[in-house]
């Protein structure tokens, strides 16, 4: 135990000497690093309920060596190095074959212990098996984990506790609360749950779960902090106070934590869509009733606006939303609405009023370079290039939404009438009255096409430049060489 302790503790400081440049050409074997998982995994099992903190480490161990090995999930090239300098890329895949093989080699006893921790684990050990279960199912090509979790319960089991975290999770979102616990476990799980939905079969699983009804059920995201007043709020009032981000930062502030709680459901419910596809017409009814639950959450994030709280979450829930709504409609196919009831319907109408109204705010690219600007000014880091990425989806997603409005018509007798959404005039719209809504014009159509043709002529000419210098390499400055470098390295 404490000698595969002490190698996964190695494996972090070689893998900084290797990308460092100082040291070269030094990597573990393949054979070594499955003894390490070997030693992990039989000390994982036979590890007793008195041996908690002892679990705990082994978790946190065999998480990182999973992450550090499996190719799909590895979070920088730093870790792919420790693995990869050796033997390269057929030795690497050899390497995750052999992880899945002694993985499956310890049958139902690993499955069990892992399951079982993460469903009724101390808070500490909850979070880290569905850390260990969403890394184990990313490459488990075979299902035998997702089916081992479906027949003995523990799917049902990890989406119903969603609703009996309800009153934790609302406990959580009070001003002063340090119930922060369950705030983690809730988002280990849902990075699980996600990482199911991403196979067709994972995400009929949890469809089948009743998963979309229990995040109807749940309460906690409807306690959106100042939902009404956070959209279009005057400069002055868009300060860390106001906005109520944490100043300590071992106790985030509500708005925060809230933020915490809904993003995760909401790229949850997006990634189910995804994976069913777009003509699964229960899926999109039961996500229209979530919608419904709570539209007043829903309404304020498509509010023109949004994006003025400067900061990229603001615009990340944009992205989700409109993506979710995107998908909702395009589900909702012509003739098929007659099993919907009204107030649903009711609620996909003024949806379509609020995506709409998006289109001048977020379909032109030339306002893209405004609002990134003023949110990486706000924001460290990535800011800006998260900026530009949220910004694209939700132009992607609207003018999507636009498409199937234009298409999805009224049906006649011989031919379908096409819906009008754009009034038939090529001049500038009078856009001086806010308060009234108004159709778009076709100049604007006009306008979002050449943009998009220049946009897409653009990036034409640069992928066609840096092919050329691929094919080049040896002709390239010092200086080109890292740009090349940097645009393509895995974590750009």
């Amino acid at each position: 135990l404490f000698r595969s302790l002490l190698l996964m503790a190695q494996l972090r400081p070689d893998a900084k000497v290797l990308t460092s440049g100082h040291v070269s050409g030094a990597s573990l074997p393949a054979g070594t690093l499955h003894s390490i998982l070997r030693g992990v995994l039989e000390n994982v099992i036979t590890s007793g309920t008195g041996q908690l903190r002892v679990r705990s480490r082994l978790y946190a161990a065999l998480l990182y060596y999973l992450q550090s090995t499996n190719s799909g999930q590895q979070e920088s090239a730093d870790l792919s190095v420790v693995f990869g300098v050796a033997g390269g890329v057929e030795s690497h895949d050899n390497l995750e074959a052999g992880n899945l093989d002694l993985l499956s080699s310890y049958g139902e006893a690993l499955m069990e212990r892992i399951c079982r921790d993460a469903c009724d684990g101390t808070d500490v050990i909850q979070m880290l098996a569905f850390s260990v279960l969403d890394s184990i199912v990313s490459f488990d090509w075979q299902n035998k984990w997702l089916n081992h979790l479906i027949l003995k319960g523990y799917l049902q089991h990890s989406v119903d506790s969603l609703v009996r975290d309800d009153g934790a999770l609302r406990e959580a979102l009070s001003p002063g609360s340090e119930l922060l616990k369950v705030l983690y476990i809730y988002e280990s799980k849902l990075a699980f749950l996600t990482r199911l939905a991403q196979s067709s079969t994972g995400a009929q699983a949890l469809f089948r779960c009743g998963l979309i009804s229990r995040l109807a059920e749940c309460t906690f995201l409807g306690m959106r902090p100042e939902a009404t007043s956070l959209v279009g709020v005057s400069s002055e009032a868009t300060d860390e106070s106001y906005l109520g981000f944490a100043h300590d930062a071992f106790l985030p502030a509500v708005t925060e934590r809230y933020l915490q709680l809904l993003l995760p459901a909401l790229r949850l419910v997006l990634t189910v869509q995804n994976s069913l596809g777009k003509q699964h017409h229960e899926a999109s009814v039961q996500i229209l009733a979530l919608i419904s639950t709570f539209s007043d959450i829903f309404y304020a994030v498509l509010k023109p606006g949004h994006h003025r709280l400067l900061v990229v979450s603001s615009l990340e829930e944009v992205a989700l939303v409109t993506g979710i709504v995107c998908r909702v409609a395009v589900g909702l196919a012509p003739g098929s609405t007659t099993s919907v009831s009204p107030e649903l319907l009711t609620t996909a109408s003024r949806l379509r009023r609020l995506v709409l109204s998006l289109l001048h705010q977020y379909c032109l690219p030339e306002t893209w370079e405004k609002i990134a600007r003023a949110v990486s000014s706000s924001d460290d880091g990535d800011a800006y290039d998260a900026a530009m990425r949220y910004l694209q989806e939700i132009c992607s997603n609207v003018v999507t939404y636009c498409r199937h409005a234009v298409s999805e018509g009224t049906y006649g007798s011989k031919f379908r009438m096409a819906t009008i959404i754009f009034e038939p005039s090529l001049t500038e719209e009078n856009r001086s009255s806010a308060s009234s809504f108004q159709l778009p014009t076709l100049r604007f159509l006009l306008r979002h096409l050449q943009v998009c043709c220049d946009h897409c002529l653009s990036a034409f000419e640069a992928c066609q430049l840096y092919k050329r210098k691929l094919a080049n390499m040896s002709e390239l400055s010092s200086e080109e060489m890292r740009e090349v470098e940097v645009l393509y390295s895995p974590t750009s």
